[in-house]
């Protein structure tokens, strides 16, 4: 772990991110949240059961500065020790490592934030579409199904050529 690094519980800040789960998205996803055309950029926690997976970033000024709590993103007590009373939002990765039950991994992290903080803004990851009716029972905000994203948007680029291109710029800060 790195010296900026802290594998901690009391990190001391508010109205940052919480990201549940490190997987080989969470890279991208930390150089867009803290990308230089960002204004406000937010401190980040990640809450992971393998904090060893989380590279050491020393070098780079995007990721200095991100916290760490090992443990699971679903027990309530890893959550509170990431500060979820005083974030901004809460970003859950699905656990690829757990394949067809990452999606339960999911949701039992949804609930295990609604019951401590049910207005806080959530933004999950799901990999199957046929799990997308058991969110409606959560607080979630926003639910990005990667699986119906990625057949939408071949499917509008071969009704509408270049449409793939207005979706990238949209989706990426530029800098």
């Amino acid at each position: 772990m790195e010296n900026n690094t802290k594998l901690a519980n009391d990190f001391g800040v508010e109205d940052h991110i919480i990201i549940c789960n490190w997987t080989k998205k969470s890279d991208l996803l930390v150089k867009e949240l803290h990308n230089p055309s960002v204004e406000k950029k937010r401190p980040i926690i990640v809450i992971t059961e393998n904090p060893q997976d989380v590279p050491d970033f020393e070098e780079d000024e995007t990721y200095r500065g991100i916290m760490i709590v090992k443990g699971n993103p679903s027990n309530e007590d890893s959550l509170k020790r990431a500060g979820i009373e005083s974030a901004a939002t809460v970003i859950i990765l699905a656990d690829e490592r757990l394949a067809d039950t990452a999606d339960t991994k999911t949701i039992m992290t949804t609930i295990a934030i609604d019951h401590i903080i049910p207005d806080i803004h959530v933004v999950a990851e799901v990999l199957s579409a046929s799990n997308l009716p058991f969110f409606a029972y959560t607080f979630v905000n926003e639910i990005i199904c990667l699986e119906l994203l990625t057949e939408r948007l071949l499917a509008q680029s071969c009704l509408t050529p270049g449409v793939s291109f207005i979706f990238a710029d949209l989706l990426t800060q530029s800098s």
